[in-house]
């Protein structure tokens, strides 16, 4: 909301033109990280379990790189707002998934 006054103050003129969808969607992308960050941390503390531990352990290898495709794709077809909305739909993936198959393990 304030960023159309600080962003020319700070970086100069040439920074006026901010893109929205990009701002918002660093905005969403950190929500969701802080969320997926408290999802993990609840069942992390209830149980020190192995499977759990690999569960999490493919779910990083597998968001990764899944990350980096749609970060390719989204970046070739939207710029730079490309890269925050790839991370919006890797961690909504991860939310969901994380959710039901901790709870199954």
């Amino acid at each position: 909301l304030i960023a159309p006054v600080i962003v020319p103050l700070l970086f100069g003129s040439e920074y006026a033109q901010i893109n929205y969808l990009l701002i918002w969607s660093i905005v969403i992308s950190c929500t969701l990280l802080v969320l997926y960050s408290l999802i993990n941390s609840l069942y992390l503390s209830k149980t020190n379990n192995k499977r759990k531990n690999y569960v999490l352990l493919l779910d990083a290898i597998l968001s990764t790189i899944i990350n980096l495709i749609l970060n390719i794709y989204l970046i070739t077809l939207w710029g730079l707002a490309g890269a925050p909305i790839a991370t919006i739909i890797v961690l909504i993936l991860k939310i969901i998934l994380n959710t039901y198959g901790l709870k199954k393990v």
